[in-house]
């Protein structure tokens, strides 16, 4: 064993088989090489072996001179189970120099080797390491990609036993290591393990692990995008660790909703119905990728560790859970598209929901098969005993009753459905494409939706009527003319006008919401009509001998948005 301590260490603070202490010696110019052996002599001791000549040290621990003899002393081990076993032990042997005299003061132990245990086998050390490949590979394991080589003994161990259940040796082994932004380099390696077991006839079941060198055999260069994706040795271990983590806890699917409510109802549930177990499962699956090591669907980065434990806790941990502070059906302070934030039963404090789409593929051009995940989440959980108290003291109806200028979440459909028709109407409305006709029958020329019809009958069975009509999804357009034998004056027009618009009323089952009078000199009336799902908007004109009738109609939704004005506005008679 070859020594390496330094001068001044004390025997108290290193391990040592037992504290080899004689008295005496005689007056000389050094102690003599067998005054030193027999000062180190004691029962057990098999032998002595000086090395080097010695040397006069100033000891600043003792504030004196003293004279130095560094030697190695082999004893008994005294172990039961390895009779034959013995203890190398390496130190210093201290003398005192006073006048012509050298006082044994004391042999400072350097270090203890056994020798004549028998080793474990290499089934037995390779297996162990297994155990936690993360301890063993150390700090490198932040940079290996790929397999790492078969461990092996080394060829020469270089067997050390500190005590008779520690020992150390060298191990070797090999991997590829990211070095830099764009290299991995191949790598021989030799790691010096030290092994632990509680007695001598225990199992090996720890060890410790350092590196005592590293050969390069050759490296590859990479694109530095695909090197930072490539997975090392720990990414890949505590994926594992993930994995088996989200195994252990209740099995639960995260749906793929449609509508961001759908969504918001569902996390809202499972923090109102669920445990700590049930959420964990839940924000594991529903958590955005920005949540998670790049590259994994399961390893949470410090993020998303960082807000799956506060939610849990606010949730489930704090004062009160997340049950007895939040109405089952939400007070919701505000809404939009993807985002949600909702009143605390202490009517001062929000929490709030934020979702986005992620996922998904292009198909001509367009993004498809998105899905929600949760981008944010905060949860504000009562931090006191006493507003605790209060809470719980009131009923659920007065606890979750709903703040001023808040809505029930349950609202929220309707109002959400209704942008979205509307929404979607004015994307239909957008594509309807007007195309201008000309009705000689009906003495009008006017734009339609669609290609339209004409047919003819008669006013009270006397004034020849045509009317021309195009619908498609959205809306259903009618021209209607009826034509007098001779030219109408200003009293007939506007009895005819007012006749008109009344029957369209009544016939259609509809009221008045808006009416109006034509100004300009030409009689006529400008009426926007409704009724359940229906809006009629309607013109009635005397022009000359024809009454025309002009009807635009179709869902409220629809009417909202559509541009009235390509129809009305086109209208021209015909003479």
């Amino acid at each position: 064993m070859q020594m390496s301590w330094r001068r001044g260490l004390v025997a108290s603070g290193l391990v040592a088989i037992g504290l080899l202490t004689v008295s005496g010696s005689a007056a000389r110019a050094q102690p003599s090489d067998a005054q030193i052996i027999r000062d180190l002599k004691s029962p057990g001791v098999i032998s002595v072996k000086l090395l080097g000549r010695g040397s006069r040290v100033w000891s600043t621990g003792y504030s004196q001179y003293t004279w130095d003899r560094t030697a190695i002393v082999v004893r008994k081990a005294g172990l039961r189970e390895f009779p034959n076993a013995r203890v190398e032990i390496g130190g210093i042997a201290t003398y005192s120099i006073v006048g012509g005299r050298f006082p044994f003061k004391k042999f400072y132990v350097g270090y203890n080797s056994y020798i004549g245990i028998p080793a474990p086998s290499a089934k037995t050390i390779v297996a162990l390491l297994k155990t936690d490949m993360s301890i063993f590979l150390g700090n490198d394991a932040l940079f290996i990609v790929g397999p790492v080589q078969p461990i092996a003994l080394a060829s020469n161990p270089k067997w050390n036993w500190h005590t008779p259940n520690s020992v150390s040796l060298r191990v070797t082994t090999g991997y590829k290591k990211k070095v830099s932004y764009t290299e991995l380099e191949q790598q021989k390696v030799v790691k010096e393990v030290r092994l632990y077991r509680n007695a001598i006839k225990s199992p090996w079941n720890r060890f410790a692990s350092s590196l005592e060198s590293s050969t390069p055999s050759g490296r590859t260069t990479h694109d530095a995008d695909a090197l930072r994706v490539m997975k090392t040795f720990s990414t890949v271990e505590a994926e594992r660790g993930a994995a088996r983590r989200l195994a252990s806890l209740p099995q639960v699917s995260v749906p793929a909703f449609k509508t961001d409510l759908q969504m918001f109802a569902f996390l809202h549930n499972t923090l109102r119905e669920g445990n700590a177990a049930k959420t964990e499962a839940v924000l594991r699956r529903a958590l955005a990728p920005a949540f998670f090591v790049e590259g994994s669907e399961v390893l949470l980065n410090g993020d998303g560790d960082l807000l799956l434990n506060r939610v849990i806790d606010q949730a489930h941990k704090g004062k009160m859970t997340y049950a007895e502070q939040f109405a089952p059906d939400l007070n919701v302070d505000h809404y939009k598209a993807n985002e949600l934030s909702f009143w605390n039963a202490d009517g001062v404090h929000r929490s709030s929901i934020e979702l986005e789409m992620t996922g998904g593929s292009w198909q001509n051009g367009a993004k498809v098969g998105q899905v929600f995940k949760l981008k944010q989440l905060d949860v504000y959980g009562v931090t006191g005993a006493d507003e605790a108290a209060r809470l719980r003291s009131m009923s659920p109806a007065s606890r979750f009753a709903p703040p001023p200028r808040s809505q029930r979440f349950s609202t929220l459909g309707g109002q959400v459905a209704a942008q979205q028709n509307a929404q979607n109407a004015a994307a239909d409305v957008r594509a309807i494409k007007w195309t201008p006709f000309i009705s000689n029958n009906a003495r009008l020329k006017m734009s339609f939706p669609a290609k339209p019809t004409e047919t003819q009958s008669q006013m009270n069975g006397q004034y020849p009527m045509w009317t021309v009509e195009a619908s498609n999804d959205l809306v259903l357009c009618r021209a209607v003319a009826v034509i007098y034998p001779k030219f109408l004056n200003r009293m007939q027009s506007q009895t005819l006008v007012n006749s008109a618009m009344q029957e369209l009323v009544s016939s259609n089952g509809m009221s008045i919401k808006i009416s109006s009078d034509l100004t300009g000199g030409t009689v006529g009336k400008i009426a926007t009509l409704q009724k359940d799902g229906t809006v009629m908007k309607v013109r009635v004109y005397a022009l000359g001998n024809v009454l025309y009738q002009l009807v635009l109609s179709g869902s409220p939704a629809t009417m909202n948005v559509v541009k009235d004005n390509e129809f009305f506005n086109s209208f021209e008679a015909l003479r």
